[in-house]
């Protein structure tokens, strides 16, 4: 019987001091979380607009992108390869808020399909010298879409376990 009465005085409520420092508590978690609700819903906002202007710029620039993406990757591969802009839409972190974050596509001949490019969507589809190339070829067309006419550009490289050095 008395572990049964102890048990029962455990389920009690707290004191009436302990109960007001508790919901006290409760209401400033719950003000601190409010705040920082309102302060990522902000961030996402301004991480938005950021988005469709950066969007905005690599759509205005891909045909100039894709032109010397073009240019240059004829010179590394023996392959057709060809870049095609989509936007991906995927979760900002774990808030699972979905934003389009555009992005290059590379379609690419091959012994199969000579005549028509197809996709290449993840890294296993290509080998890893192909990789470094269209890599190398993809970098150098947004330096030169990024510059005027007028201005030098440079890249450096340092990729000795790609042998990329006599290149």
């Amino acid at each position: 019987l008395q572990a049964r009465l102890a048990a029962f005085g455990a389920r009690l409520p707290a004191s009436g001091s302990v109960t007001n420092e508790l919901e006290a508590s409760v209401k400033v978690s719950q003000e601190n979380l409010a705040e920082l609700q309102k302060t990522r819903n902000e961030s996402v906002v301004r991480f938005r607009r950021m988005m469709a202007a950066a969007s905005e710029r690599i759509v205005s620039a891909h045909s100039t992108v894709q032109r010397f993406f073009q240019l240059y990757v004829q010179h590394f591969l023996a392959e057709t390869c060809e870049l095609n802009l989509r936007n991906r839409r995927r979760p900002i972190g774990e808030s699972g808020q979905v934003v389009d974050f555009p992005g290059f596509d590379v379609l690419m001949t091959s012994g199969v399909f000579r005549d028509q490019p197809r996709p290449r969507e993840t890294r296993e589809d290509i080998s890893e010298s192909q990789k470094e190339f269209i890599d190398l070829a993809f970098r150098m067309a947004l330096m030169r879409a990024a510059t005027r006419s007028d201005e030098g550009a440079m890249l450096v490289l340092e990729t000795p376990e790609a042998s990329l050095d006599s290149l």
